[in-house]
């Protein structure tokens, strides 16, 4: 008798132990981001470069493996001109980052929008028809490509980071706030949480600037 109630304990307890090392390693030991606002920097050949900062704002650990895709969303948008059916479209944005394989505690990194027509008709070859990327000049400009779609509510701007936890090897994905079409701001620094944790409702302001 005694000797199944001590198994059964040692099958309670080693249960517990694992749910608890589950939920350290996939609730506490994460990777935790924060990303920027988009703004706008002029280049030293005049060119207008769209960015966002990535920031690992952990104080002892590093990210690894870090894949980074900013896509544009269109809400109530219709791809074909005979279709009366209206859908979400995603514009995948090209960016200048490959993928990091490490980002030490407290650093960042910036991600720089590539704007290029031609790199945005090679990854985008249906939508880059619908919205006649052909008649655009060689650097689209992004306030002009977030205000496409014409659908019943406003295209947003997401940045979305797959990583790893440097000690717990966890896997998170994170996914920023969304950027509207209200103008590029100056780049001030707002926090960004799992999609799961919290809705991205909030509004980001986006400001056509030089800075």
């Amino acid at each position: 008798m005694s000797d199944a109630i001590y198994a059964a304990v040692g099958l309670v307890g080693g249960l517990v132990l694992s749910v608890f090392f589950w939920y350290f390693t996939t609730h506490i030991m994460t990777p935790s981001l924060r990303f920027s606002e988009a703004d706008v920097r002029t280049d030293a050949v005049g060119t207008k470069v769209a960015r966002i900062k990535v920031e690992n704002l952990g104080r002892r650990r590093g990210v690894l493996d870090l894949a980074i895709d900013v896509r544009i969303r269109y809400e109530g948008v219709s791809l074909y001109a005979d279709s009366g059916r209206a859908s979400s479209l995603l514009l995948e944005v090209p960016h200048d980052t490959p993928p990091i394989m490490r980002l030490a505690p407290r650093r960042h990194r910036i991600v720089r929008l590539r704007l290029d027509r031609e790199e945005l008709i090679r990854l985008n070859p249906v939508m880059s028809r619908r919205f006649d990327f052909f008649s655009q000049p060689e650097i689209i400009d992004l306030n002009w490509l977030i205000s496409q779609g014409g659908g019943s509510s406003r295209p947003s701007l997401t940045v979305r980071v797959l990583c790893y936890d440097e000690w717990s090897g966890s896997r998170k994905f994170f996914e920023s706030r969304q950027l509207f079409q209200d103008g590029l701001s100056n780049g001030s620094e707002g926090d960004v949480t799992p999609p799961r944790n919290r809705i991205a409702s909030e509004r980001t302001i986006l400001e056509s600037s030089e800075v």
